[in-house]
């Protein structure tokens, strides 16, 4: 959910097992400084289409052994190149979901879409829909030109300013909903999703759409370890972006709360700054 957890504890046991340690960062990017943990063998940041500082797809790898950075290098030579006008197109589509952003727009589609309408948005804004060996059919390609000249822009142009207020939104939104945020207990949170866990999750999105507020579901590639994955089910995306109304968002929360949200102990607030990492 764009947090970081610890990784000592992992590391002990990869350095006793000899197994290496991989780190996806894929939605915990926080600037250019950011090179992830030393003690992993690759650090993994992700810039698709609904990332921190999209570039509309491309991702950066931070490798810490020479010799296998050259043999990512020579696969990667390898394969063929993802042709300009499929990144065209993905710019297109880009260009047509912000036009959709603002309010008025955002409703009439909801409203012309009904029940498609998640369906559409997810399809849209998902990287590599299909199965597994269809995304590694995909991913396998030289990145074009200008999403290579697109990322070197929002690498050398990134302000913190947005992800600021978005961890800041976020904390907000935890000190209500407390426990019920699966990852509040990370000690690094930018909060690049602001999940919470619900009785009622169609209620609550009804509640939050009445109030003005897009609220959605949807797993993705979450998986429970346990075995038991119920609580998924029960989860809640709230809006958490830059320029929300979250005083408004936070008192919706706290009159539904006996409806919607269980009873839990409120974590502690604690300074928006606290993801900031190097």
């Amino acid at each position: 959910f764009g947090g970081r957890m610890s990784l000592l504890p992992l590391l002990e046991v990869c350095r006793r097992r000899g197994v290496p340690l991989i780190e996806d960062c894929a939605q915990a990017w926080v600037g250019p400084h950011d090179a992830g943990h030393p003690g992993a063998l690759a650090s993994l940041f992700s810039f698709g289409t609904i990332k921190t500082a999209t570039a509309l797809g491309g991702a950066l790898t931070c490798v810490r052994d020479e010799r296998v950075l050259a043999r990512m290098r020579a696969a990667q030579a390898a394969w063929p190149g993802l042709p300009a006008s499929s990144y065209r197109k993905k710019l297109v589509r880009a260009a047509a979901l912000v036009g959709l952003s603002g309010p008025r727009a955002f409703g009439a589609a909801q409203t012309l879409l009904g029940a498609r309408f998640e369906r559409v948005i997810e399809s849209a804004v998902r990287g590599f829909p299909g199965t597994d060996a269809q995304m590694l059919t995909s991913i396998r390609h030289r990145p074009p030109a200008a999403l290579l000249r697109l990322l070197d822009h929002r690498l050398a142009t990134w302000g913190s300013a947005r992800l600021d207020a978005r961890a800041a939104n976020g904390e907000r939104l935890r000190t209500v909903v407390g426990e019920r945020m699966p990852g509040s207990q990370q000690p690094l949170r930018t909060h690049w999703l602001a999940p919470v866990v619900v009785n009622e999750p169609r209620a609550l999105m009804k509640t939050l759409r009445s109030a003005g507020f897009d609220a959605g579901q949807g797993t993705t590639s979450l998986t429970s370890l346990s075995g038991t994955s119920s609580w998924l089910a029960s989860v809640v995306y709230l809006p958490c972006y830059p320029g929300l109304d979250v005083d408004l968002l936070c008192s919706v929360l706290q009159r539904n709360r006996p409806s919607t949200i269980e009873s839990s102990r409120c974590v502690s607030g604690s300074s928006p700054r606290e993801y900031q990492v190097g």
